[in-house]
């Protein structure tokens, strides 16, 4: 609609969304909409051409969300999970830390913000991985 809902809009306007957007399965939505846009199972597994992966992706509201539906797919890929942790030490020369006893490893590897890696990465072989940016240039 070039972002005109119409003509006389007191905020009670009716939006029709088309079909091929709606999530019809509404017993297991994640599934639904992994299979919409990845296909079904075997040939998740199959693909190994980038520009499958690099034409298709999942966007969230949210990081709860992301995780949620990675877990999902992760699950979908055969072999054994991988878990990978971040470094979790404190820098002794810093006085916050040596003086300040909340940010304990285990408090740190807690946090879960944008713009941070979390503390924990689960991978299996054969997994689509994306680099958004190089933390530690």
């Amino acid at each position: 609609g070039d972002g005109n809902i119409g003509e006389s809009n007191d905020g009670e306007a009716l939006i029709d969304i088309p079909e091929e957007f709606l999530i019809l399965d509404a017993h297991d939505p994640i599934e639904s909409i992994s299979k919409a846009v990845y296909g079904d199972v075997v040939s998740l597994q199959q693909n190994k051409e980038p520009k499958f992966f690099q034409e298709r992706s999942i966007l969230c509201p949210t990081n709860q969300d992301v995780d949620k539906i990675n877990q999902h797919m992760l699950d979908q890929f055969d072999g054994e999970e991988r878990i990978y942790l971040s470094s979790d030490t404190i820098d002794a020369s810093d006085k916050f830390s040596v003086n300040d006893q909340a940010l304990t490893p285990n408090f740190l590897n807690t946090i879960k913000v944008s713009g941070l890696p979390n503390h924990s990465l689960c991978l299996k072989i054969g997994c689509p991985v994306m680099l958004l940016r190089n933390i530690d240039p």
